[in-house]
């Protein structure tokens, strides 16, 4: 289901409770790569997994229901990387960064390194997927399903596309990506 999340409501984890301002909905403009070089608009939103990791399907021990109403448990190393997150995916965009398809759980989603480097061994990765926004001003939705830390062999990577490339064909196609 292709949805943005517009705020994540405060969670209590034991005798703390966790607010999430800094994953509020961003825009991002992509100057010159729209139609006749105007500028193509990306919302970027976040799922509660970028601050969450998974648990036990029966377990009795659980922080809140994700947006699939499936049991999550608050993660303080994804909540702190988290709190980087709209820079970090602005940067991603901004700086045409590489991006490939990874099959995960049977989900094809895009990946993209954090720090940009193409070297086999451990990234701190974003988990996101596009598609064609309905709201008036904007063009296309990059909704951010994830980002943690993952063993990476790039030798496996074959296809490898630019994030804009990946917008784009977004845009014109008015298909979600992947």
């Amino acid at each position: 289901m292709d949805s943005v999340v517009k705020n994540f409501p405060p969670i209590q984890v034991g005798e703390q409770i966790i607010e999430f301002p800094h994953l509020v909905p961003h825009v991002v403009d992509l100057p010159n790569h729209g139609p006749d070089g105007r500028t193509l608009r990306v919302r970027i939103s976040y799922q509660s997994h970028v601050f969450s990791q998974s648990c036990a399907h029966d377990a009795e021990d659980f922080d809140f229901l994700d947006e699939g109403k499936n049991k999550r448990t608050f993660c303080i190393d994804r909540f702190n990387l988290s709190q980087g997150l709209p820079a970090i995916c602005t940067n991603l965009l901004e700086s045409n960064a590489y991006t490939w398809e990874s099959k995960d759980k049977n989900r094809v989603s895009n990946l993209a390194v954090i720090d940009g480097a193409l070297v086999s061994g451990r990234h701190h990765v974003v988990v996101y997927y596009l598609f064609p926004s309905k709201v008036d001003g904007l063009d296309v939705e990059m909704v951010v399903k994830s980002a943690y830390e993952k063993d990476i062999n790039f030798d496996h990577i074959k296809r490898r596309f630019r994030m804009i490339q990946k917008v784009k064909t977004c845009f014109y196609t008015k298909k979600r990506i992947p």
